[in-house]
């Protein structure tokens, strides 16, 4: 795949698909991996499609947010991370699950 190795790529989904949680947090700044190459995988894949993922980047420029919605992320935390930030993001997609 496009990002880190095809194992890592298979367990990372075999392992969403399996143990499904409510919301993914992606950091976009890990080494080696290309957090919007790994959002596409879990775009593509049924029954994850529709999960809902969070940005996490360390980029704070004007449009940074935009950017990563229009890749398909679903919201964006800029880092370092503020607890009330994080915390309104997970409330905005979660609502009161």
């Amino acid at each position: 795949g496009d990002w880190s190795s095809d194992v890592c790529s298979s367990d990372l989904l075999s392992g969403l698909t399996s143990d499904r949680p409510d919301l993914v947090l992606l950091d976009l700044s890990l080494p080696g991996i290309d957090g919007c190459a790994v959002l596409a995988e879990i775009r593509r894949t049924q029954p994850l499609s529709t999960l809902p993922v969070i940005a996490l980047t360390t980029c704070s420029m004007n449009g940074n947010r935009e950017k990563c919605l229009e890749h398909g992320f679903d919201g964006s935390v800029n880092k370092p991370i503020e607890g009330l930030e994080l915390l309104a993001a997970i409330h905005s997609l979660l609502g009161s699950h």
